[in-house]
């Protein structure tokens, strides 16, 4: 484009069926061959679509962070739950006269 840029804006257009679109106007000055300023050139682009594509992206990165944090907690409660059930399992083996006393605990809800 033969100029520098003289107008940049993005706003919403209203098509003819009422539709509504996000827009980039810009606008280059159109000079004689001597560099007399004769007019201007705009260019009207829609970027409806770009918006929305990286409002999409947005939305999935956030989706995908979220579900490498519930993988990490998954994998957390996961490990716990699985030394919980290996000492049940031991537990349940074992008969109540080969357990001394001296290894009984008792515990009380606080």
């Amino acid at each position: 484009m033969e100029g520098n840029l003289i107008y940049d804006k993005k706003t919403t257009h209203v098509r003819s069926d009422l539709t509504t679109t996000d827009v980039s106007i810009s606008a280059y000055p159109c000079k004689s061959e001597d560099g007399i300023l004769i007019g201007a050139i705009f260019i009207m682009q829609d970027i409806g679509q770009q918006n929305r594509i990286k409002s999409k992206m947005t939305q999935l990165e956030k989706l995908s962070v979220l579900g490498e944090l519930l993988y990490s907690a998954a994998n957390e409660l996961n490990n716990s739950l699985t030394s919980v059930i290996g000492y049940s399992k031991l537990l349940a083996n074992i008969k109540n006269d080969e357990i001394p006393a001296s290894h009984l605990k008792s515990t009380k809800a606080h």
